[in-house]
C-alpha cells in the first residue's frame, strides 16, 4: 500500500533540522527508511515542509520511520491510490 507523508518543521526547530538533514550521508538517508520503498520525496526548503510517497504493507515499519521524526516535525499520513486503484475503489463504493 502507498502512503503520502507530509510534514512541516516547527519554527523553533528550523535550523536544527536543516543541519541534521544536511549532515546526512546517502547511506544515512537510505537507512532511515528501513524496509519502506520510497517512491519519491520532495522538499519545500523555504517553507521547511515536504511530502514523500512510500510503499509498504508493514504498518510497524511506517510507524517506526515516523517516530524517528515526530519530536521535531508535524506529520500527516494518508493512504493514496493511483488513478486505476482509485477508480476501482470508487466503483466498489458506488456499487
Amino acid at each position: 500500500m502507498k502512503f503520502m507523508v507530509s510534514w512541516q518543521v516547527g519554527d523553533d526547530r528550523r535550523h536544527e533540522m536543516l543541519k541534521l538533514f544536511a549532515g546526512m550521508s546517502e547511506a544515512d538517508a537510505a537507512a532511515e527508511f528501513g524496509n519502506l520503498k520510497v517512491i519519491g520525496r520532495w522538499h519545500d526548503l523555504a517553507g521547511l515542509a515536504g511530502v514523500a510517497i512510500v510503499e509498504t504493507n508493514d504498518a510497524n515499519a511506517l510507524t517506526l520511520w515516523l517516530l524517528k521524526w515526530n519530536d521535531a516535525i508535524d506529520i500527516q499520513t494518508a493512504p493514496v491510490f493511483d488513478d486505476a486503484e482509485a477508480r476501482k475503489l470508487i466503483r466498489q463504493a458506488l456499487g
